[in-house]
């Protein structure tokens, strides 16, 4: 089950366990049917990571989408939406111990190695989910 499809809600719960493991605080945490920043987490040392969650296909199970893999335009398009939402919380939130990131499952790897040196010099970390768990890229 190592290449299940993943839903945004599905990468939300496995980052929630990822955090709680490390013995971090979740502040906070969005379903696909709720508005807000998709993770905010306190980490051990006090500073606040805001992360943007995204999935493999549509969370909403009435969906013609609901089950399978996202195109590779949906997935361009997701990387794009989740970058500008997160770049507008960076602007927001510059400053105050605060770090931010980007949820995205393994099917968006090889979109986010294209854009992950700018990501780096923006201080965004890029996670890759999978059912065996998390990995930074």
């Amino acid at each position: 089950m190592t290449n299940a499809i993943l839903t945004e809600n599905d990468v939300v719960k496995i980052l929630i366990d990822y955090f709680k493991k490390q013995g971090d605080k979740i502040i906070s945490s969005c379903t696909t049917q709720q508005k807000g920043h998709d993770l905010v987490i306190q980490k051990k040392d006090g500073t606040e990571l805001i992360i943007e969650a995204k999935g493999d296909t549509s969370s909403m199970i009435n969906s013609k989408r609901y089950g399978q893999p996202f195109s590779g335009n949906q997935i361009w398009n997701h990387i794009a939406v989740g970058l500008l939402k997160t770049l507008v919380t960076l602007n927001e939130n510059e400053g105050n111990n605060k770090q931010f990131g980007l949820a995205v499952p393994e099917s968006h790897r090889k979109a986010m190695l294209w854009i992950k040196p700018s990501l780096d010099k923006l201080g965004i970390i890029v996670f890759i989910i999978s059912l065996n768990g998390v990995n930074i890229l």
